[in-house]
């Protein structure tokens, strides 16, 4: 466990950002619709586990700033997670708003609100210090 400094306001922003996304995909079961995917890629996007997945990853997001110690390795592993999650929304939201008959322009302004969210959290893993700058870090204080 090392203890940094860096990083804390963007992960408070996007752990509050993946909470609430998560709740909404929790509350919301039906979000997802058919077309363009088939039922059952519907039913497991539909599932309140996407969700929970967006809610869990913001609370350790925000506990990772606000803890005293912070270590590297689950830092890089919640932004690992909340890229991949914003990139995978995303992509369903643009195929949404793409491919539905009905043309969906909410799902455009969602796809292009996370495919941000995912910009900003590959912000974040290229400022997150790599295990050797957290060694030094440590070394130094």
């Amino acid at each position: 466990m090392k203890k940094l400094r860096s990083g804390s306001p963007l992960h408070l922003i996007v752990g509050l950002d993946l909470i609430v996304t998560g709740l909404i995909l929790i509350t919301n079961n039906k979000y997802f619709f058919w077309p363009p995917h088939p039922k059952i890629i519907t039913a497991i996007l539909n599932d309140d586990i996407v969700g929970a997945i967006g809610t869990l990853t913001g609370i350790c997001l925000i506990w990772w700033a606000y803890s005293k110690v912070k270590s590297i390795k689950a830092d890089h592993w919640l932004i690992t997670i909340a890229t991949g999650y914003y990139t995978i929304l995303s992509m369903t939201e643009f195929s949404h708003a793409l491919f539905s008959p009905m043309g969906e322009p909410h799902m455009f302004v969602s796809g292009i609100g996370e495919l941000v969210m995912a910009l900003v959290t590959l912000y974040m893993a290229k400022q997150s210090p790599s295990g050797e700058e957290g060694d030094r870090i440590k070394k130094k204080g």
